[in-house]
């Protein structure tokens, strides 16, 4: 499979929010899966899976840190991708430079699932427009380890998406479209 470079950065920019720094006991939490038209992470507490066409490959299972390690070595263009999980490793190449990297010990089913739900509804809307309004709203999300359940920042996709932020004692929410 081939992806531009830029491109598979900027995957790999946002999975890196999902990946699991805290329990190094789920070593399996510390990668990506890619194949299958999707990249994905998970913490177990939080989840990104991210439409990539690209991607049209068997699913592998591979560890965020070096594949990130990896992919900044080349330079822009595009990456030829070649997973191999028989051999169970994968090649990046662009025409001048040739790196391989091991998979890990773990097939893509032993990957926690992941929401279907998440890729069945999407909406189109400007990358600035959401970004200023999400640092608008996020401001309201708890920032104490005792209420996770209020950390985060909730997006609700209908005819207009919703952003949505508490902490117990504050609310913001906004309507995008």
């Amino acid at each position: 499979m081939q992806i531009p470079k830029a491109k598979l950065d900027k995957v790999l920019d946002v999975l890196k929010e999902a990946v699991n720094k805290k329990f190094p006991a789920l070593p399996i939490t510390e990668c990506v899966r890619l194949g299958q038209g999707v990249a994905a992470a998970t913490t177990l507490e939080r989840q990104i899976v991210i439409s990539v066409p690209e991607l049209d490959c068997e699913a592998v299972v591979i560890g965020f840190a070096l594949l990130s390690q990896m992919t900044r070595r080349f330079q822009d263009g595009y990456l030829v991708v070649t997973p191999d999980p028989e051999s169970g490793r994968i090649n990046l190449h662009n025409g001048t430079l040739e790196a391989s990297m091991v998979l890990m010990d773990h097939s893509a089913d032993d990957f926690p699932r992941m929401s279907e739900a998440s890729l069945a509804r999407s909406v189109d809307i400007d990358g600035y427009f959401f970004v200023k309004h999400l640092a608008e709203v996020s401001v309201n999300a708890a920032e104490d380890d005792t209420r996770q359940i209020l950390n985060g920042v909730l997006l609700q996709l209908g005819e207009n998406a919703t952003l949505v932020a508490s902490d117990g004692h504050r609310l913001g929410m906004m309507r995008l479209g």
